[in-house]
């Protein structure tokens, strides 16, 4: 019974400016993966000063990249405490000529946790919108928990909210 409410909410804020809002939080480590976006190949690694000289001419901000370890995959992970300078990282487009996509490791930066018995019948947009307001938090994104088949009332809904420490309580009044 979802009356016609998507079980999924997305922020509609992209994620650089997320990383900006996280910088006015408390945050410990920004991590970013950044991976060829073809799949199939990985980024160069034979010349790691071509590297360091290709990512220095494309982040402005590049000495506060704190550690940029290439994954068991390929992948570079670089990890930065500035939001700006991780903003930077994720509108790289290509690295030595290599398309690539950049993702932010979530964990550091959000928080999640769930609440009980929500009414199917209220959107997760509505709920956003209570919660933020009567809360000192900004929601990055909702899933609702619905059993396929079943005529339950009643979901839980994990939450997904920005910076690392959870609320005491959430306000409902």
């Amino acid at each position: 019974m979802e009356s016609g409410f998507s079980k999924f909410f997305r922020s509609s804020v992209s994620d650089a400016e997320i990383i900006l809002l996280a910088g006015q939080r408390i945050i410990s480590e920004i991590n970013i993966l950044v991976e060829n976006s073809q799949g199939f190949s990985q980024i160069p690694k034979s010349n790691p000063q071509l590297l360091h000289a290709d990512i220095k001419k494309k982040i402005a901000r590049h000495e506060n990249i704190k550690s940029m370890p290439f994954t068991r995959n390929g992948n570079i992970r670089f990890s930065t405490l500035y939001p700006v300078c991780a903003a930077q990282i994720l509108s790289l487009e290509k690295i030595l000529n290599v398309s690539v996509k950049p993702n932010i490791l979530w964990e550091g930066i959000m928080s999640r946790f769930l609440i009980y018995e929500i009414p199917l019948d209220i959107s997760l947009n509505e709920i956003t919108k209570e919660l933020q307001e009567n809360n000192d938090f900004e929601i990055i994104g909702m899933r609702k928990f619905i059993k396929t088949g079943s005529q339950q009332q009643f979901s839980p809904i994990l939450i997904a909210i920005l910076g690392t420490t959870l609320p005491d309580c959430g306000n409902q009044s």
